[in-house]
């Protein structure tokens, strides 16, 4: 009788042990991690030709209305002119930042 009143005592001793660390809480556990979201400058990239999406060729491009646009190849250029608003839609689509058109030393600034 004194062995089962000893290992309920002790089995009552655990339980409450448990319960007590679980209710503690340590300064890692009450912590609150807060997340902030960084803006990142959007840095003008085209990879893609509007015509065909197919990587472009920098020496390729067409300057208008102070964006400058790149494609494949002089096919693209051509077939670009002939509809620009449909390419510029696809690349606007295709979330493409366009570069501004360099201004050279030659021109006025206004």
């Amino acid at each position: 009788m004194k062995t089962w009143a000893a290992i309920m005592t002790l089995l009552l001793g655990l339980g409450i042990a448990a319960s007590q660390t679980t209710d503690e809480t340590s300064p890692a556990d009450t912590t609150k991690l807060t997340l902030t979201r960084t803006k990142v400058p959007k840095v003008p990239s085209q990879p893609l030709c509007p015509v065909t999406k197919d990587p472009v060729d920098k020496k390729i491009f067409l300057d208008l209305e102070g964006k400058r646009i790149y494609f494949c190849c002089t096919a693209c250029l051509e077939e670009f002119r002939k509809n620009p608003d449909k390419y510029l839609d696809i690349l606007d689509e295709m979330g493409a930042i366009l570069e501004k058109t360099p201004v050279s030393g030659n021109e006025k600034k206004e």
